[in-house]
């Protein structure tokens, strides 16, 4: 299945691409995030419904991007600026992990298929997940790195809860373990094809994974300064949003 692997790297360069190609759009750019975040919510919200009519109880939001979806969703609609930087970088990190991981292993995602639809939606959802990140990180917002203390705990409360459902509840004996646990205990090697690895090197994995998440936060303010700047000189507004919720914004601080 690597011509899939290849198809998905595609559909990743062409949201890409398309981002560019929007970058003096602001009001369009805004407008496809906030389209991509009711469409989420709603999505997800009939799913999880749906799961609990059916009896499936401890069907719920356990995985990092499951959480993520909802994280994006809610912090967008809402308008809390401090709080979509924490919902704008667990998109990123959840589309982008999940396209890399397509590309590399991409007969693990066929062989775990329940049906075709929910596997077309999760790639679909994921590189939408992605492509909103993108967006208002690089065309819409200027984010204030001093809030940056908000996605590390934020990264911590998401994964603390996900431990806390995993050690407390039969969900991984029904629904196996979640990858953001085999991300930290290091089971995802056995994943990738790594066998018999000493301690030494699952601590070394364990520092890597951590050097590797604060280099994406890194880089998540970089690039966003780096546009933001950009916008600036080119005479776009560096931290866009649209009039009528800067009204509606301005009432509701009096």
């Amino acid at each position: 299945m690597a011509w899939l692997g290849v198809l998905i790297f595609i559909f990743f360069l062409i949201i890409n691409v398309v981002a560019f190609l929007l970058r003096k759009n602001q009001k369009v750019c805004y407008a496809i995030v906030y389209t991509i975040a009711i469409y989420l919510l709603i999505f997800k919200v009939i799913e999880y419904v749906c799961y609990q009519i059916q009896g499936l109880h401890i069907k719920i939001p356990v995985e990092f991007s499951a959480l993520s979806y909802f994280i994006l969703a809610i912090t967008v609609l809402t308008r809390k600026e401090k709080l979509e930087q924490f919902g704008a970088f667990v998109a990123l990190l959840a589309g982008l992990m999940f396209s890399i991981s397509f590309w590399v292993s991409p007969d693990s995602f066929v062989s775990s298929i329940d049906t075709m639809f929910l596997f077309v939606c999760s790639i679909i959802n994921h590189h939408l997940l992605y492509f909103a990140s993108i967006l208002l990180i690089f065309n819409v917002r200027r984010y204030n790195y001093k809030y940056c203390w908000i996605q590390l705990i934020g990264v911590g409360v998401m994964v603390g809860y996900s431990w806390l459902i995993h050690l407390f509840t039969n969900y991984s004996d029904i629904y196996k373990k979640p990858i953001i646990i085999q991300i930290c205990d290091g089971t995802i090697l056995d994943w990738l094809g790594a066998k018999n690895i000493p301690p030494w090197g699952y601590a070394l994995y364990i520092a890597l994974a951590v050097v590797a998440l604060f280099g994406i936060l890194a880089g998540f303010y970089a690039l966003n300064n780096v546009f933001a700047n950009k916008r600036k000189k080119q005479g776009l507004i560096e931290n866009y949003m649209p009039k009528k919720f800067v009204e509606i914004y301005k009432r509701e601080s009096k």
